[in-house]
């Protein structure tokens, strides 16, 4: 019985040794350097394999785009619409400075280019939109700024209601001139802040408010910073001032409306007594109005 497992233990070890050396079923893998130079060669082929598909793609794309769309006859400009809200800037303008004119192709115009340009070189534009209309019409809009005060007294410079700052072809004398203190780097395209824009505020309201045309702004001195000094177009000089004045706030915009409804109270109690206001001081709280007249 030993020798039988012993033979059959000793027939099955060398089946084993036999499969091993069965050279059917050897497999040789890479040594060390061989795998290492395989993957340097993955390395450096995938990249290329991948710039070249990208560039290949790249190419299709740009020969497509120029088949349909830049180089397709179907959408040659035929219809320039130019619309523009304001004095200054006129159809005529707009095709001088932008180039643009029947013939040339809708999807040559780079439109976010030109609206950014255009805006950065007319100050005095609020806002330009530029939208195709396939297949052959290209709309422009134009919306202008419209100043409510002029800047001292020789610059033709205009401000808006939200303080920004462009050249006036034609400065209006009738415009509130906002005078005394200039900034260096206040010039067509920025926006001033500050006491200008206290001072912007004032004319607004009165422009707006209820008590216009009582009280109509001539002009407004900025130089002192704690307060404005007013000339009315009737010669009456105020002082103002009041609480939150450097705030761009609705209570600022309250406590203004009752000093002016006060200042609006003084000028008419002093017309009922046949006599007209020569300086007014609304620097102090409401209940106190110290006034001049003649």
């Amino acid at each position: 019985m030993r020798s039988r497992k012993n033979r059959s233990a000793g027939g099955i070890g060398q089946w084993f040794r036999g499969r091993r050396k069965d050279p059917l079923l050897e497999v040789e893998t890479p040594t060390s350097p061989e795998r290492r130079r395989l993957w340097r060669t993955l390395a450096v082929a995938i990249p290329v394999i991948l710039v070249v598909l990208v560039g290949a793609i790249w190419w299709v794309g740009l020969a497509a785009g120029r088949v349909l769309f830049t180089h397709n006859p179907r959408f040659t400009l035929r219809h320039l619409q130019i619309q523009a809200s304001g004095p200054m800037i006129t159809e005529a303008h707009v095709r001088d400075y932008l180039g643009i004119s029947e013939g040339t192709n809708l999807f040559w115009v780079d439109i976010a280019a030109v609206r950014e340009e255009f805006l950065r070189k007319t100050p005095s534009v609020k806002s330009m939109t530029i939208n195709r209309r396939l297949p052959d019409t290209l709309e422009i809009q134009i919306s202008e700024r419209v100043a409510v005060a002029r800047i001292g007294r020789f610059k033709p410079l205009g401000i808006d209601p939200e303080g920004f700052v462009y050249h006036l072809r034609a400065p209006s004398r009738d415009l509130p001139m906002i005078d005394g203190s200039y900034d260096a780097n206040l010039r067509p395209g920025t926006q001033a802040g500050g006491m200008f824009r206290c001072a912007l505020q004032v004319i607004e309201a009165c422009r707006k408010g209820p008590y216009n045309p009582a009280l109509r702004v001539e002009s407004i001195d900025i130089a002192n910073g704690e307060y404005l000094d007013l000339r009315l177009v009737n010669g009456e000089r105020v002082r103002l001032a009041w609480e939150f004045m450097n705030e761009n706030s609705d209570q600022s915009n309250r406590r203004l409306n009752a000093k002016l409804e006060q200042l609006s109270a003084v000028l008419r109690t002093t017309a009922g007594r046949g006599k007209r206001v020569a300086m007014a001081d609304l620097t102090f709280n409401e209940d106190y109005v110290p006034v001049q007249e003649y």
